[in-house]
């Protein structure tokens, strides 16, 4: 079950909540770890195509299924890491929000349940300040660094440099031709990043998912699933 929520205030970089409850009962003829899985990952990449930027919470008893690793594909992490039930932490939290919720706490079961009760409490006082800065960074698309390996293959090599010069000499032809080509296809430019944004969420990444969410949305199921094979395998580089 999941629910989709819009409060008037959220952390930045983030457009709205999906919060999802999870039950999986443990030892039993119709449970698989397997189906559980490809639901969770499935449904997870339907929430990106659809709500981009979601801060995402999946909360409940997960018994022995583990789903550290596929969760971290998505930038979720369990937050619980005390136990629930007797030795065991079998209740856990997904989330993508860690750092604005202060440390769960355990409490009374509830009714005839012999799992402990987890509270979560925001960090309400704590005050993210928005920092960013400038860097400098060059156009990468294919397309231009395609046209960068076109002038270097067509530009006249034998005129510029003689089998005479040496190898500093060579080195100092070469430089300016290629910063020139560099400068001309592929010039720097001043690019504003927020700390809050993903170091591995770079524009080749930005591209495929926007590739993903298009196949998605056009119903190519084919190219959707080899889209986001992709996308997980670039975020786990």
């Amino acid at each position: 079950m999941g629910l989709l929520v819009r409060p008037k205030r959220l952390p930045r970089g983030f457009s709205n909540l999906i919060v999802a409850v999870v039950y999986h009962p443990d030892q039993h003829p119709d449970t698989s770890d397997a189906a559980l899985n490809e639901y969770l990952t499935s449904s997870l990449n339907k929430i990106e195509a659809q709500f981009p930027n979601s801060g995402i919470l999946i909360a409940g008893d997960f018994n022995t299924f583990d789903f550290k690793a596929s969760a971290k594909c998505y930038q979720l992490e369990p937050i619980i890491k005390i136990p629930t039930r007797g030795k065991n932490t079998l209740d856990q939290i997904y989330t993508n929000l860690k750092e604005y919720y202060k440390p769960p706490v355990s409490g009374q079961a509830f009714g005839l349940s012999d799992h402990l009760s987890i509270t979560v409490l925001p960090n309400v006082h704590q005050k993210f300040q928005a920092h960013s800065k400038i860097i400098k960074t060059r156009d990468k698309r294919p397309s231009r660094v395609a046209s960068l390996g076109r002038y270097l293959l067509e530009f006249p090599w034998d005129t510029a440099l003689s089998q005479n010069e040496s190898c500093d000499d060579k080195l100092a032809a070469v430089t300016p031709i290629v910063n020139y080509g560099l400068d001309t296809i592929m010039p720097v430019r001043s690019v504003k990043v927020h700390h809050t944004d993903r170091p591995w969420l770079n524009a080749d990444l930005k591209r495929l998912i926007q590739k993903r969410q298009q196949a998605f949305s056009s119903g190519d199921t084919f190219l959707f699933k080899l889209l986001r094979n992709k996308v997980n395998r670039e975020r786990k580089r």
